[in-house]
């Protein structure tokens, strides 16, 4: 019996040592990757705010101008309250936040790079001050076109350059939305890092104890779920108000069980679509452009497809692979220009031979018509003949044109890949004898 219990203890303590080995570091890159975005999106947030109170300034001075020319008695509203200064702030309702701030009392976590943790706190402690500044920001463009509306509203000549002000500060609203989101959303080397930091139960603990929420309402890991709820109105009481109010007749309930759902579906609709504002006074008088709010880098689609053509029977004598780059200009829609390689593969089966066939440069234009099919064109200059060497590419003789129209389907095979078949129809083959299919299949994919 004595020997089995030092065997027992054995047993059950080493699935713990193997858990705690296996956590014991987090990725090298960790610090690194987490340091290199809370300062892109710092210098990414300063550079929008700087350009909105730059472009805000010239359009109050424009609109100033015009209305001296308006009504050279009117007089200018001037701002009530200056503008906000850059500031430091103390944190930020982020994980990656409070994460450096557990690894600031757990180094050993970070093994070798943990030197690199002050500069990474220093980086979110900036971006704070950063965050912080733009909403002072938001909210003084906020109560500035207020007063510009209420004070120059009445003046046909104004209402295009109030429409642009209410333009500029929905777009910076909506960028500032998309930075925040950006902050949430972690990348693999981050997201590794939480996955393997959640299996320890100190740090769920301490993120529990210290975020902002649990601060608000004084929550913690002794936090007594059986509080009294006395002074609360509970369902019960609710429900006997709306009784009272519509009686117990059930046609009138589920009227109003109706109305609620329609409402808070509405409600739930306009968050969506202008998920950057507080309030209804901030709501847009015109229509969004979605994809103005976007990145230069976030519209371009990086893509490729692949095609085959036959040599009279169904062994494929070519196959031409292309890579492309397409850049979305609307929501619907989006161009781009791409390389293709023709690699030659023989005449049959007993015949494969690789060789270089020709080469090819293409522009294109797709359209989404309906769900996952678009509408396709493009224009293209092919080389069908064969080619030794690079040197030999060099001029544009050998190369035909080529007119593509045609339709396709797009669907996803994953979290970020969508495959796609376009059939296209070659309405430039007849000027050639022989080159080229009139019709193309092309299987590929974009990102």
């Amino acid at each position: 019996m004595k020997i089995m219990l030092p065997l027992l203890f054995l047993f059950c303590a080493t699935p713990c040592m193997a858990q705690d080995s296996a956590i014991t570091h987090l990725p090298g890159r960790y610090l690194t990757r987490t340091t290199h975005k809370a300062v892109a999106l710092q210098n990414g947030l300063e550079r929008k705010t700087t350009r909105l109170l730059s472009r805000w300034q010239k359009q109050e001075e424009k609109m100033q101008a015009k209305l001296r020319r308006i009504d050279p008695a009117a007089v200018f509203p001037t701002a009530q309250v200056g503008l906000p200064t850059p500031l430091q702030a103390t944190g930020i309702d982020d994980t990656q936040q409070q994460t450096l701030a557990y690894l600031q009392k757990h180094k050993a976590l970070l093994g070798k790079s943990a030197s690199q943790l002050p500069a990474a706190t220093a980086a979110y402690q900036s971006l704070a001050g950063k965050f912080k500044y733009a909403d002072q920001v938001k909210e003084y463009i906020r109560l500035r076109r207020q007063v510009l509306q209420q004070t120059l509203s009445s003046y046909p000549g104004m209402v295009k350059d109030l429409k642009t002000l209410n333009q500029t500060a929905y777009q910076y609203g909506s960028e500032l939305c998309a930075y925040k989101e950006m902050l949430k959303n972690p990348d693999k080397i981050e997201e590794k890092a939480l996955v393997l930091l959640k299996k320890i139960p100190a740090y769920n603990d301490f993120i529990s104890t210290h975020s902002q929420v649990a601060s608000l309402f004084n929550l913690g890991t002794g936090f007594n779920s059986n509080r009294t709820t006395e002074g609360l109105q509970t369902r019960a009481t609710v429900a006997q108000a709306v009784q009272q109010r519509l009686g117990t007749d059930a046609s009138g309930i589920e009227t109003a069980t109706a109305r609620r759902n329609a409402a808070t579906q509405q409600i739930e609709t306009l968050k969506k679509q202008f998920p950057q504002t507080d309030n209804a006074a901030e709501m847009p008088d015109y229509q969004p452009k979605e994809m103005k709010m976007q990145a230069f880098l976030k519209r371009l689609k990086p893509g490729g497809n692949i095609q085959f053509q036959r040599s009279g029977s169904y062994f494929p004598a070519n196959v031409e692979i292309a890579g492309q780059l397409a850049y979305q200009f609307h929501k619907k829609g989006s161009l781009g220009v791409g390389l293709g390689y023709k690699l030659g593969l023989g005449e049959n089966w007993d015949k494969i031979q690789f060789s270089h066939r020709g080469i090819g440069v293409r522009s294109f234009i797709d359209w989404k018509l309906k769900g996952t099919f678009f509408l396709n064109g493009g224009y293209e200059l092919n080389r069908f003949t064969p080619f030794r060497n690079v040197q030999e590419l060099r001029t544009r003789k050998g190369f035909v044109s080529s007119g593509l129209i045609g339709i396709s389907q797009k669907y996803p095979i994953g979290p970020k890949l969508k495959a796609n078949m376009m059939l296209l129809y070659d309405f430039l083959a007849e000027r050639r004898q022989g080159q080229s299919d009139k019709f193309k299949l092309r299987i590929g994919y974009t990102l």
